[in-house]
């Protein structure tokens, strides 16, 4: 009764066979006309081994420094190149002579499971805090170590930014290791999340299906119904007011903006066809639990949290060990972030050296939106360079 009720497809074999395909990504940086390469590193604590994409520096010198650039959920490290290479950010900082390098977490498309090593009944528990605590950590041993470098800059995006923090908060011996972090968007406390859709329906919704789940049927692993059905909605060629309906279901997640012009049906259609369909049960819950407590803490395991922390409930994350210098860009019309919320992080950071407003951006326009090199790029550039 309830698989019928989901529109989350579940299957267990589809994350080989994505892994599978050829690198989309790597496409995309050889049709930009850059040079490009490509690694795997295995995480620490599972069976999961996940691949770090590369773009070289135009003209690579003594302070050619390494910049890490980490998605958000759903997404993969195409994020970064999708846009073009007028558009995206990874190309302005190749263009300006940094070693670009972008990460991805375990269950994303250009993740795969190393069956040698792999624990399966446990592959699939994760949220982003072992994506920070274990991927992200695994990825900025291996950058460093290729580079030869100490040091690196880190981009974020949404939970890009969360699994840094999960990271700095676990392992604060990785504040050695980062110069500047830039979170896009991020997503620590959300109690006052401003998406009155996701409130009424979604999360309600959301939440009986995973309890009914850990219940009746235990599914480890989501799949999402993202890709074929934005196929349908967006095809433009049956009818141009597709092209508007296309952009409803988005905006009503990450939020509009004027005119809702940031982005276009085109590459909203393109971009289906290369985000990550994977998701963990734990992984969503575990956002659906920050809503639901107002603060930022570990997953919740009921009854077994005395077992695995020693305490009744998860313990909150220690973010006064997160001592880089950090810098904030937020925006105005974001439906999964909210002011209150980044305002209520601020104040428990301890090294915020810069924090913007962005207006009339939403929580998607930081790496799709069509004028994000004008507005928000070159002032990460500005920090990156003035370092």
């Amino acid at each position: 009764m309830l698989k019928s009720l989901i529109i989350l497809i579940i299957v267990s074999s589809s994350q080989e066979k994505l892994s599978q395909e050829s690198d989309n990504v790597l496409n995309f940086i050889s049709q930009a006309g850059y040079q490009g390469a490509a690694y795997h590193t295995a995480t620490e604590d599972s069976g999961w081994i996940v691949k770090i994409h590369r773009i070289f520096p135009k003209r690579e010198t003594t302070e050619t420094m390494p910049v890490f650039l980490m998605h958000g959920i759903l997404s993969n490290s195409v994020d970064y190149v999708i846009t073009g290479k007028n558009k995206a950010l990874a190309y302005l900082l190749a263009d300006n002579n940094f070693d670009v390098f972008m990460g991805n977490s375990r269950g994303s498309r250009h993740s795969f499971i190393d069956r040698k090593t792999a624990n399966y009944s446990n592959l699939w528990n994760f949220s982003f805090n072992e994506i920070g605590t274990y991927d992200v950590a695994a990825m900025i041993d291996y950058v460093l170590r290729l580079t030869g470098k100490s040091k690196l800059f880190y981009v974020g995006h949404s939970q890009g930014t969360s699994s840094l923090l999960a990271l700095l908060s676990n392992r604060p011996e990785y504040n050695s290791k980062i110069i500047q972090a830039h979170f896009f968007s991020p997503v620590a406390f959300m109690k006052y999340l401003p998406n009155p859709f996701a409130r009424k329906l979604v999360v309600p919704f959301i939440d009986i299906c995973i309890k009914n789940n850990v219940k009746y049927l235990n599914f480890k692993e989501i799949v999402t119904a993202i890709s074929p059905v934005t196929k349908v909605i967006c095809d433009v060629s049956m009818n141009p007011f597709w092209s508007e309906l296309c952009k409803l279901p988005f905006f009503m997640f990450t939020g509009s903006n004027k005119d809702n012009l940031e982005i276009d049906s085109d590459l909203l259609l393109y971009l289906t066809d290369h985000t990550s369909p994977f998701l963990s049960v734990q992984q969503m819950d575990h956002f659906l639990q920050l809503y639901r407590s107002g603060k930022f803490r570990k997953y919740d395991y009921g009854k077994d949290n005395v077992w695995i922390y020693g305490t009744l409930e998860p313990p909150d994350y220690i973010l006064s060990n997160v001592k880089i210098p950090t810098y904030i860009y937020r925006a105005t019309e974001d439906y999964l972030s909210s002011q209150k919320d980044i305002d209520h992080l601020i104040n428990w950071l301890p090294n915020v050296k810069y924090n913007r407003i962005i207006p009339n951006y939403n929580h998607a326009d930081f790496n799709y939106g069509s004028r994000s090199r004008q507005v928000l790029y070159y002032d990460v550039l500005h920090f990156l360079q003035s370092n």
